[in-house]
């Protein structure tokens, strides 16, 4: 056999066994099944430095199926009855340890005064934002925090 001949031997029985290995390693998953979701409820508490809110880490997406990479949480901000609007994002930054959060929380220090509602979504690396867990709701300025 000549050089031509083994090459393209080798060449040949390279892209057979390589077929064999592509592919999906599970089913394709619509984008909605693979949102993360956050277990449990929202928190919120009236603190000197503002309004504290606390959630669990979410662990599965919508689906069921455990998540492996969540990268954030985005929390959001109503004031009365407006809209709401994104005031932070939380990094995910232990994705990579043995023991990862299982708690994670952010104080608004600028909420200001009045009625205002919170709610908190996880969002996994490739964007894919889940449902918000809350909205909860406080009063600044007033009695203490309510659920809605």
């Amino acid at each position: 056999m000549n050089a031509t001949a083994s090459t393209t031997l080798a060449l040949a029985l390279a892209a057979l066994l390589g077929a064999g290995a592509c592919g999906f390693k599970t089913a394709p998953r619509p984008p909605e099944h693979t949102a993360p979701v956050i277990p449990g409820a929202l928190e919120a508490a009236l603190t000197v430095d503002g309004v504290r809110l606390s959630w669990q880490r979410a662990e599965n997406s919508a689906d069921g199926q455990a998540l492996y990479d969540l990268a954030a949480f985005r929390v959001e901000r109503s004031s009365g009855n407006s809209a709401f609007e994104t005031v932070a994002t939380v990094e995910v930054t232990d994705a990579e340890r043995v023991r990862q959060s299982s708690e994670f929380s952010f104080t608004d220090t600028e909420a200001g005064l009045g009625r205002k509602r919170y709610r908190v979504s996880a969002v996994s690396a490739d964007g894919q934002q889940g449902p918000p867990i809350g909205p909860v709701a406080v009063t600044l300025g007033g009695p203490a925090a309510a659920s809605d």
